[in-house]
């Protein structure tokens, strides 16, 4: 389906609101960037797809405000690009026109989202699914360990003008070792050295084999 420019003369508004965004994300790009993330001067983000060529240098793309998580929604395919373009966030849909030869905004049209829905080119079918990176990053992390009681117990012994500190200490880090030991040190010069030492820290350190030390259950 294409766009009847009949249909859409009469919502043409101020070329100027776009003349400054800039794509940030691409999420299909088919030698062409065809869907494609965009922000403003203010922060906003839109969805921009590309509808069509109106000649050899003005190409004509679709945009929607969209917030983040409406924007996870449609990279995971709960919303079909389509849906979202017929019911955006904002109840507005623009049509733009850039000029690749001078990289400007050619033209603009506000359409309500109603009377788009009605003209909508989008095929129902097109689709896309992306992974988010941070999901990414987190299936493919390895399993975290905390420090071992006796440590727990040491920390949440200082003072509350001490800052608290928290570790995380992965199996297969070699520096374990000089972090525990650089904690450690750095609490028996506290001035809460006194409540620190009344812990049995020497105890502590005594039962604490450094070059073979488990933790959570697994050898270091």
């Amino acid at each position: 389906m294409t766009i009847d420019n009949s249909v859409i003369d009469k919502y043409k508004v101020d070329a100027l609101i776009f003349s400054k965004n800039k794509t940030i994300e691409s999420l299909d790009f088919e030698d062409i960037p065809v869907l494609v993330v965009e922000k403003d001067l203010f922060g906003g983000l839109y969805l921009s797809y590309l509808d069509s060529y109106i000649n050899e240098y003005i190409e004509q793309r679709i945009l929607i405000k969209i917030t983040k998580a409406r924007l996870q929604q449609v990279k995971k395919g709960s919303i079909s690009i389509r849906t979202a373009f017929n019911s955006p966030e904002s109840d507005d849909v623009y049509l733009v026109r850039f000029r690749e030869d001078t990289g400007q905004v050619d033209c603009v049209f506000l359409i309500p989202s109603g009377v788009f829905s009605e003209i909508n080119p989008i095929s129902e079918s097109y689709e896309i699914k992306i992974t988010d990176s941070t999901e990414i990053a987190q299936e493919q992390r390895e399993p975290e360990i905390s420090f071992n009681k006796d440590i727990e117990r040491l920390l949440s012994s200082v003072s509350e003008n001490q800052k608290t500190l928290e570790a995380k200490i992965d199996k297969n880090n070699v520096k374990f070792l000089s972090i525990l030991v650089e904690i450690i040190i750095k609490l028996q010069n506290s001035k809460d050295s006194q409540m620190i030492r009344s812990l049995d820290l020497d105890n502590t350190v005594k039962n604490s084999n450094y070059s073979n030390r488990n933790i959570s259950g697994g050898n270091y």
